[in-house]
């Protein structure tokens, strides 16, 4: 298993880092498996999915599988976490600060590596 980090998504990327930008997202192509890694208390966090989005299409990796990690629920109120749960009920709350929801986000991890490898034991 390898694990790559790329770079955060920027909405309105400089064109001349747009391709520089590109080219550090080769290894998503490749991936079996995404990771997409939310900041869910960034008041615009809708929006940067939305970019993220349309950068993993225009890439060609929309069609991979994704397990979606809502960081920073730590800081969210109560209201804003229900909206949060609500638009993106598939995601895995998490705080990587405060180490919770890891637990989850791995089971769920090992569980979308189970469907891609039948018969693979965790």
């Amino acid at each position: 298993m390898l694990f790559v980090d790329t770079v955060g998504f920027i909405r309105d990327l400089p064109h001349t880092l747009v391709e520089a930008f590109h080219a550090t997202l080769e290894e998503v192509v490749e991936a079996d498996i995404l990771i997409h890694v939310m900041d869910v208390s960034h008041e615009h966090c809708l929006k940067q999915k939305k970019a993220v989005d349309r950068v993993l299409a225009e890439i060609g990796a929309a069609g991979k599988p994704c397990v979606l990690a809502l960081n920073k629920a730590d800081l969210l109120t109560d209201e804003r976490r229900r909206i949060i749960e609500q638009e993106w009920s598939q995601g895995i709350m998490i705080s990587a600060k405060q180490k919770q929801g890891l637990r989850g986000l791995m089971s769920k991890t090992e569980n979308l590596i189970d469907e891609l490898q039948p018969g693979r034991s965790t």
